[in-house]
């Protein structure tokens, strides 16, 4: 990224601190979030070393909106050992490797997998997002993906314990 002055860079850049952090963070997004869209999160989702991610189809930008998610409950209880309902995306899939791999906590039940998919040249709120369900098996922990053809835009949302989520990165095709 080009900036105009180092001022610019050490106050606007947010993701060099999180390069340095080994705190667990949990990035809540939407795919129709107007205020702050999935490639800024993706970026930052990219910095941190131990990430946690959660695309919502069509949720809100809002305080109200984002405080309701049950897995921002799961996300803290893990963190300080309360409990172990989340999901650790190990391998993010990319364009060149579509294989998910994944860790499911002790008290994870998988309920199904999600590849959802635009075909936007970019992946702005007003983008259109389908979806489509990728088969797994009971006690794997890992998925092989197949892209739609014309997908531009492309992530994986994993929904367990009935309504939590866990995605991955999403990546351009």
């Amino acid at each position: 990224t080009i900036y105009p002055s180092q001022l610019a860079k050490e106050t606007w850049d947010t993701v060099e601190p999180m390069k340095l952090s080994t705190t667990p963070i949990l990035f809540l997004n939407s795919n129709k979030d107007f205020a702050f869209a999935l490639d800024g999160t993706m970026k930052a989702l990219s910095a941190a070393q131990k990430p946690y991610m959660t695309i919502k189809n069509n949720l809100p930008h809002g305080q109200d909106k984002g405080a309701e998610p049950g897995e921002l409950a799961v996300f803290a209880d893990a963190v300080v050992g309360k409990g172990n309902q989340v999901i650790q995306i190990e391998t993010h899939p990319s364009k060149i490797q579509p294989t998910l791999k994944y860790r499911l906590g002790s008290e994870v039940t998988l309920n199904n997998i999600k590849l959802w998919y635009t075909e936007a040249d970019k992946p702005n709120p007003e983008a259109q997002w389908d979806s489509k369900v990728v088969k797994f098996e009971n006690g794997s922990n890992s998925v092989k993906l197949t892209y739609p053809e014309g997908a531009k835009y492309v992530y994986v949302s994993i929904t367990y314990n009935n309504d939590l989520t866990a995605s991955t990165a999403m990546i351009s095709l």
